[in-house]
């Protein structure tokens, strides 16, 4: 009961939080083209699709929680139904889908962000079409992966809670272990990103060669601000 209770404290927050982001996000994107003509920062396009990322993460544990609560005593006469039904794979695709998006989303920040403070003396920062691509990339390859198990490679169907990490044939490995590599090199390329984006920051390598918007001291609070939020993900992925 207890965990029954906390899934659905983490639901809460995870569909209303993200919906709440969703929300204000393209709010802030009309009022700013309808007030200045602006168009809006790139960091709010990586934001929006990061809480569209989570967003399918919090459908995904509703499925679950729902089913949980139908099927409660009597699970046992349900499983095949279940299991082998559209819900199960809805649930699923959420699942894949969310976790992968997210993890890419967050490698775009990063390599985002240590780029833009780099490179401030000469003001470069990534295109917004670049930001664009990259993150039409990322839903081409969450729903790729989601989509698999659908058509036979590893299933969605072998276990309750719906996700395609029961290894019994070699596909199923192969598929495992595409996913497992793909986050594990994400991972990694965040985790040095910050690494040096804390040394060119922190050591003040760069001190003298501040544009003047932006001091070592500002830039160190944004990057610090932008990790707690990749280590905040993290945690809930």
């Amino acid at each position: 009961d207890i965990l029954r209770g906390a899934i659905w404290i983490v639901i809460l927050i995870a569909i209303g939080g993200n919906s709440f982001v969703i929300s204000v996000t393209i709010l802030h994107w009309i009022y700013r083209y309808r007030s200045s003509r602006k168009e809006p920062h790139l960091l709010y396009v990586l934001y929006l699709n990061l809480a569209m990322a989570d967003l399918f993460m919090g459908i995904y544990l509703l499925t679950i929680a729902v089913v949980d609560v139908e099927t409660k005593g009597s699970y046992s006469e349900k499983a095949i139904a279940w299991q082998t039904g559209h819900g199960c794979r809805f649930a699923g695709f959420c699942a894949i889908v969310s976790s992968i998006l997210s993890v890419y989303t967050l490698l775009v920040i990063t390599v985002e962000r240590v780029y833009s403070i780099k490179f401030s003396l000469q003001r470069k920062h990534f295109k917004k079409h670049w930001v664009c691509f990259f993150m039409i990339i990322g839903w081409v390859i969450g729903i790729s992966l989601a989509v698999l198990p659908m058509v036979g490679l590893s299933s969605y169907e072998r276990v309750s809670i719906c996700l395609p990490f029961e290894s019994r044939e070699t596909e199923d490995k192969a598929y495992i272990a595409t996913i497992l590599v793909l986050t594990g090199i994400a991972s990694f390329v965040i985790l040095f990103s910050y690494v040096y984006l804390f040394y060119i920051v922190a050591c003040g390598t760069r001190k003298k060669n501040l544009h003047g918007s932006l001091t070592a001291r500002e830039e160190l609070k944004l990057a610090l601000r932008m990790s707690l939020l990749i280590v905040t993900d993290f945690m809930c992925w």
